[in-house]
Order: structure tokens, then sequence, then C-alpha cells
């Protein structure tokens, strides 16, 4: 293509006008791609403010998972010392059942002293009815002994 004659030539205005149009759809273009770097930045600013909020929510999950495991580890070790204890509570229930059963020997004993006692307390009531009667046997025998009295 050769050069325009002339700047008033159709040639040269359509030139002008081919690259006008060129200039303002690079100016568009770049416009756009600014833009799109914004747009793009804002969009890189709120990936990387989800990624540090998604960050510290996994610490915060974290901490919980280390948090439950100590309260597991804690419920685990009750249990062992609970079952201890039971093992322990078994024994001693054990050792009470001897004892009761001890006790029940030394009641039994104990009934049959009482009944030994009713039956000694029987003897001295007896006794005491001789006693009265030997006593009133002896008051007899001293007014014989002293004569009759004197009035």
């Amino acid at each position: 293509m050769a050069a325009p004659e002339s700047p008033q030539s159709r040639e040269f205005r359509q030139m002008r006008h081919d690259v006008d149009d060129v200039y303002r759809l690079l100016t568009e273009t770049n416009e756009l791609a600014q833009s799109s770097r914004e747009a793009i930045g804002a969009v890189w600013n709120g990936q990387r403010r989800h990624g540090t909020r998604l960050e510290e929510i996994q610490q915060a999950l974290d901490l919980q998972n280390m948090r439950t495991d100590r309260m597991e580890d804690t419920q685990r070790t009750q249990g062992d010392r609970l079952g201890r204890v039971e093992g322990h509570l078994g024994d001693i229930n054990q050792r009470l059942e001897s004892v009761d059963q001890r006790f029940d020997g030394v009641d039994q004993r104990f009934n049959d002293v009482d009944q030994r006692f009713d039956g000694v307390d029987k003897r001295f009531d007896g006794l005491d009815g001789r006693l009265e009667r030997m006593e009133d046997t002896q008051q007899q025998i001293l007014a014989l002994l002293r004569g009759p009295a004197e009035i």
C-alpha cells in the first residue's frame, strides 16, 4: 500500500480513523485490564483474608481437638480409678460380710449368756424365798433362846 498523498484524501482519513479506533480500543483494553487487575486484587485480598480466617479456624479446631483428647484421657484415667475403687469396695464388702457373720455369732453367744442369766435370776428368786424362810426360822430360834420377853 502506498502512502496517501494528502491529509485530505479519503485514504488518509480512513487510516487516521482506523488508527484512532485502534487507540480507542487500546485505551478501553487498558481500562478493562486495569479494572480486571483491581478486581483480581480485590479477589486476591478476599482469598487472603479467607485463607487467614481458615487458618485461625483450623487452629481453633486443633486446640479443641487437643482439649477433647485431654478430656478423654482424663475420663479414661477416672474410669481406671473408679474400677480400682470398685475393686476395693468389693474387698471391703467381703470383709464386712465376714465381720457381720462374726457379729451374728457373738449375738448368738450373748443370747445364750442372757438365757443363762435368766436361769441364774430364777435361782436367785428361789433363794430369796428360802432366805426369808431361813431368816424367819433364825428369828424364831433367837426368840426361843432369849426366853420369854419381859414386860
